[in-house]
């Protein structure tokens, strides 16, 4: 069964006030009653397949025919991170052979990285959460926990020295915060974060530091300037929203089932497996 549904009605457009952002409301329930393959049109016009149920998805994802790259198309007006999302040198956009290759050199040593920065990352939360306790309530948690701390784990990754740190800060509250702001505003912000990872990328190459980026230009095959440009700027893009928004809709999601925030409160050792399940149910 397929059915057609108005833009609005996709899943990337759906800000319903009744569902909001961390369940799917009755729109994303509707669409689901309706089959697991739906006919949808996109905030563009443009129509497309809307698939919800996991075989159906495993079998896409897993056959060969179907094609990534192909579907790219430019984004004319668009704002700058969708610009970034839609080029052909961003690893969403490829497919294997090049996706394989491109991911391999940018993301090896990112495990490493990630590891190196934990126990720093660690401080940087309990310093956050300290400083929103000691202030008391209301506190706004998106802008004194869920923007900076995924800033500052990006910049302590890319190897941004902390004096640079307010570049990044200032794209974040565009993008995220100041609902005021002029598309020359958010331009121009972009602007300055792709102008400033190009300069570390020229910085790395000359002067090789612990970072991530310092193990991509150093190692004996590297992507383009352009995919590496590219994927570090859809890196920083991705890092913010997966993370601000699921720190967001994670603690929205308890304070929404206080019966389960009560348990964990009480039972500590149930964090690892909550936020498994938080992951698996809020939507971002």
């Amino acid at each position: 069964m397929t059915t057609d549904f108005n833009p609005l009605d996709h899943p990337e457009a759906d800000h319903s006030a009744a569902g909001g952002p961390a369940v799917g409301g009755p729109e994303a329930e509707r669409r689901e009653a309706g089959g697991p393959v739906s006919r949808v049109r996109l905030a563009d016009g443009r129509t497309a397949w809307l698939l919800t149920g996991h075989a159906d998805v495993v079998r896409v994802l897993n056959d060969p025919r179907f094609s990534r790259a192909a579907a790219v198309l430019p984004a004319p007006r668009a704002t700058p991170d969708v610009a970034i999302r839609s080029s052909p040198d961003a690893l969403i956009n490829m497919d294997p052979p090049r996706h394989t290759a491109v991911r391999r050199l940018i993301t090896a040593g990112l495990p490493r990285r990630v590891r190196a920065i934990r126990p720093r990352l660690a401080r940087t939360a309990t310093r956050l959460l300290a400083g929103i306790a000691a202030d008391g309530p209301p506190a706004d948690f998106v802008a004194r926990y869920a923007l900076p701390l995924p800033t500052i784990a990006i910049c302590d990754l890319l190897g941004v020295p902390e004096e640079d740190h307010h570049l990044f800060h200032a794209w974040a509250r565009v993008r995220y915060l100041d609902a005021e702001h002029t598309a020359e505003q958010a331009t121009e912000a972009f602007d300055r974060l792709r102008d400033h990872l190009s300069a570390i990328i020229a910085r790395r190459r000359a002067e090789p530091a612990e970072d991530l980026v310092s193990d991509i230009v150093r190692a004996s095959e590297q992507p383009s300037e352009g995919e590496l440009l590219t994927n570090l700027l859809a890196f920083v893009i991705a890092g913010h929203n997966n993370s601000a928004t699921l720190l967001a809709t994670g603690l929205l999601t308890l304070c929404r089932h206080p019966a389960q925030l009560g348990l964990l409160r009480r039972r500590p050792e149930l964090l690892p497996g909550a936020v498994e399940e938080t992951l698996r149910h809020t939507r971002f």
